[in-house]
């Protein structure tokens, strides 16, 4: 195995495709999930070495509720090593989870980690995976495809607005034949469009003419 170290002398695995699994993580169910990408025990700090730069733990509620401190110093020890990318895979396994995910929540924020929620093994082995498949990929891979033209991107826009459709967005082309003409409709030009109803012609006004900002 290649490796190397980082700025405060903590391994880093070349890995490629694998992903690294701590010992400490022997046992854990969600291991036996994973069999989309490889993986391989190895002496690290974080529970899983998803990459370069993006590291994992891994916490059960139901451990949390035992033994509420423990992450707390995963997390500040993990956050002192110089991983950029930080990820918390919570599996809620408890019935009244409301507590003490909102506990965990809290300690994710104020040490900088992503949040991810799973309701059983097979949901946090699947955010693994898909983490360590996407490691490499650019953000274009998982964002919406608006289109090229100028027709699609309309849409897009107006379709944002809820209970407008596609076929809402092309009748409010024709008519008013740019997204400027939409917007400087007044609501009774709106309402009148084929389609169109109070409370869609409603949304649409409130969308357009709104404080960005509420005051």
């Amino acid at each position: 195995m290649n490796y190397q170290q980082n700025n405060v002398g903590q391994t880093l695995y070349q890995l490629g495709n694998a992903i690294v699994v701590s010992p400490r993580q022997k046992g854990n169910p969600v291991l036996k999930f994973i069999r989309n990408v490889q993986w391989q025990y190895g002496d690290i700090l974080p529970d899983y070495m998803l990459g370069q730069s993006i590291v994992g733990l891994f916490l059960s509620l139901r451990y949390h509720l035992l033994k509420p401190e423990y992450i707390h110093g995963r997390m500040k020890a993990l956050r002192a090593s110089g991983y950029r990318n930080r990820v918390l895979i919570v599996q809620v396994d408890t019935e009244d989870a409301t507590v003490p995910l909102a506990q965990v929540t809290k300690a994710a924020i104020s040490n900088e980690f992503t949040l991810f929620c799973g309701f059983n093994a097979a949901e946090c082995a699947r955010y693994i995976e898909t983490l360590k498949s996407y490691e490499k990929k650019p953000a274009e891979s998982i964002q919406k495809d608006l289109g090229s033209d100028y027709a699609s991107r309309a849409s897009s826009v107006l379709t944002s607005v809820r209970g407008v459709n596609k076929t809402d967005a092309k009748t409010l082309g024709d008519e008013f034949e740019s997204l400027a003409g939409i917007f400087s409709a007044s609501l009774e030009e709106v309402q009148g469009c084929a389609g169109i109803g109070p409370t869609k012609a409603r949304r649409l006004h409130e969308a357009c003419h709104a404080p960005f900002y509420k005051s």
